[in-house]
């Protein structure tokens, strides 16, 4: 997964691409990053987000997702970002939810 994120003042925007299963299998589409923000007081730096879009699964499957998107920067340098993500999902007509964790490298 990676992240591409437009800081705006307090504001985020970006998007998601580059999605892979469990099994590695890719996972086409991207997600949008809306109406975000950053709440830096403190030591700590955390930046949440709605998330949205249309993905591809490997089975060529329709997967529309609707969610939010917690991180945080983490290391002693901000190395990686710690992503936290959950949501409704709808593939192929059959809806769910998700929850998902993630550690991105800068």
């Amino acid at each position: 997964m990676e992240m591409t994120v437009a800081f705006s003042g307090n504001n985020v925007s970006g998007e998601m691409t580059n999605f892979v299963t469990e099994d590695e299998d890719v996972v086409g589409g991207s997600l949008s990053l809306s109406n975000g923000s950053i709440d830096s007081s403190g030591s700590e730096v955390l930046i949440s987000a709605d998330m949205g879009g249309n993905l591809t699964g490997p089975e060529g499957e329709d997967v529309s997702v609707d969610g939010a998107v917690l991180a945080g920067y983490g290391g002693a340098n901000a190395q990686y970002i710690g992503v936290l993500m959950g949501g409704d999902f709808d593939v192929d007509d059959a809806e769910g939810s998700f929850e998902g964790v993630g550690i991105l490298a800068r």
